[in-house]
């Protein structure tokens, strides 16, 4: 899902599962550590041969990290060419830098420097974002550095690096419009797919890496691990450039070896070339426009059991009306009227979301003068982050959502929104955000304030609290204890209406028994039979004595009449 240049949304899918993104710490200024691989004769190992030599003093296992990444951190031949590689697990990410080196012997080998953290800091934007590796600390010998003698790098000094990093990715996208066209089609034919692109003059992957990035963002099912260069078919790898086919895909995988300047003709081809179109219309523009990821995580949830490719296509239409009738404000930061006026005149000056510690991204998403859709903005730029952070960072987001009420009072400038969108972008909010961290670590307050804040859109007249309140209990898993259950269960039932009979209306009194039929002669004083129990006469339908009184003189009537029949009948004869 999934969805600002560096930046506020840069792949705003919205699925909180992929990878995050943004970097960007604040408070405590989180560390990351260094490693240096080449070949020497007493490495971390103790032995002679290619591995770690060098690292900083945070603890990290670098035996298992290079037992990892080791078929991907050596090359040989008249394949050695630089490369840019990101390798992620669960939680943290390596993001290596591998040049061509002469080992002591005089033989063609590599010499690699890697940094290692959490996967939320060295997220895809920022490891692209390094690619020219010229961070204040970088500058190591890494021909004689040995042992634990290297720094750990502060967050912080990666900032203005990264930035200046994806401005030059920035401007040089559209030199390879071509081969991201390419790749986009690949992805649209085979969305979960590892790939391998051909890249003969070595200086396409990095533009086509950050361009597919800005498209899908965390949309795919893969994470986005990748080498610029390499030719290893290592399934920690989803993207891998190479500069020349050398023999047959590996066996056991399932990689695609594409050559994206191609084109097969097909509908993911048209469809991909008009969103690269999209996608670099709105780069140009420089307003941090990523409207195609915005577009193709709408089209996946409101398509949920439709292809990939057939969700492109209804991005792309969505697209091709927001082009007919002029720029989609919604997907780029601007400020809303307000009333009260706020301080500021943009929501993330000009240095875009991404540039915004953690702490302050909160404070902004706490500022109630920001527009709906830029808030939505910020809301992705702090899911990408969400996997990174630590637990108290995220029941610290928690409370900020149910505090601010889904964000759903945030004004609409320019374009309406339906209540159902922002009731679905709510849910999603809370299936990420909210539901998971309910009664975390034994903390019952959030989940009573939630139980308190649906019970509120349960009983408001305005449709988008409703819209709210309707799309989170419809999710799977929505995370509501029992007793917030117990709560909006008792507030849907209304309460049982007691019926007072009118005053003037008498109680219905039983009607009388009927008298059996007499045989012969009629007796003054008929008598029931012991036996013989007594039906009452549509005692529920008389609403009045006198009707039972009727009915009986009618019956004794016809009684008397038969009496008189029989009689003349028995004289005549």
């Amino acid at each position: 899902m999934a969805p600002t240049d560096a930046r506020a949304s840069r792949g705003p899918g919205g699925s909180p599962g992929g990878p995050p993104g943004g970097g960007g710490g604040g408070g405590a200024d989180e560390l990351l550590d260094q490693i240096v691989f080449r070949w020497d004769g007493m490495n971390a190992g103790g032995t002679t041969g290619f591995g770690p030599v060098a690292w900083s003093g945070g603890g990290i296992d670098v035996d298992e990290l290079f037992h990892v990444a080791g078929p991907m951190l050596r090359a040989s031949g008249e394949e050695v060419r630089p490369a840019l590689i990101r390798l992620q697990s669960e939680t943290d990410a390596m993001l290596i830098r591998r040049i061509p080196w002469t080992d002591p012997g005089g033989g063609a080998s590599t010499v690699c420097h890697a940094l290692v953290g959490p996967a939320g800091l060295l997220d895809p934007m920022t490891c692209l974002g390094l690619h020219a590796w010229r961070w204040r600390g970088s500058q190591v010998d890494l021909g004689r550095v040995r042992g634990e003698a290297l720094d750990r790098i502060p967050e912080s000094v990666l900032v203005e690096s990264r930035d200046a990093g994806l401005r030059a990715l920035d401007a040089d996208l559209a030199r390879a419009e071509v081969e991201l066209g390419g790749a986009v089609a690949e992805l649209l034919r085979r969305p979960g797919g590892r790939f391998m692109f051909l890249d003969e003059d070595a200086d396409r992957a990095l533009p086509v890496l950050w361009g597919l990035y800005g498209m899908f963002g965390d949309l795919l099912a893969r994470r986005w691990s990748f080498a610029t260069h390499d030719t290893a078919e290592s399934t920690h790898l989803n993207f891998v450039f190479v500069g020349r086919w050398a023999g047959a895909a590996g066996p056991n995988t399932d990689r695609h070896r594409s050559d994206p300047r191609e084109r097969l003709g097909d509908a993911a081809d048209s469809i991909a070339g008009r969103l690269v179109a999209h996608h670099l219309r709105g780069v140009a523009a420089g307003d941090g426009d990523y409207a195609v990821c915005s577009r193709l995580a709408e089209a996946r949830r409101h398509l949920p059991d439709a292809s990939f490719l057939a969700c492109a296509r209804a991005a792309l239409a969505a697209l091709d009306r927001d082009k007919a009738r002029g720029p989609r404000t919604e997907d780029r930061p601007r400020r809303a009227p307000a009333d009260p006026p706020v301080r500021r005149t943009e929501p993330v000056r000009r240095t875009e979301p991404a540039r915004l510690g953690d702490a302050e991204l909160l404070a902004v998403l706490r500022d109630p003068g920001y527009s709906y859709a830029d808030t939505q903005v910020l809301v992705r730029k702090a899911a990408r982050r969400f996997p990174g952070w630590t637990p108290a960072q995220q029941c610290a987001f928690r409370d900020l959502v149910i505090d601010e009420e889904y964000f759903l009072a945030r004004p609409v400038a320019e374009e309406w929104i339906p209540a159902a969108e922002r009731g679905a972008d709510a849910a999603a909010l809370h299936d990420w955000a909210v539901g998971p961290l309910l009664d975390h670590r034994g903390d019952p307050g959030a989940a009573d304030r939630l139980g308190a804040l649906l019970l509120r859109f349960a009983t408001r007249t305005e449709p988008e609290g409703r819209a709210v309140l309707r799309e989170i209990v419809a999710l799977e898993r929505p995370g509501l204890p029992e007793r917030v259950w117990r709560e909006l269960v008792r507030a849907a039932i209304p309460p049982p209406v007691h019926v007072t009979p009118h005053p003037e209306q008498p109680k219905p009194q039983p009607n009388p028994q009927p008298q059996p039929h007499p045989k012969s002669k009629p007796k003054s004083k008929p008598q029931a039979p012991p036996t013989r129990t007594t039906v009452p006469v549509r005692t529920a339908a008389a609403p009045h004595a006198k009707d039972g009184w009727l009915a009986f003189a009618f019956l004794g009537a016809a009684l008397v009449l038969l009496v008189i029949l029989v009689v003349v009948v028995i004289a005549a004869s």
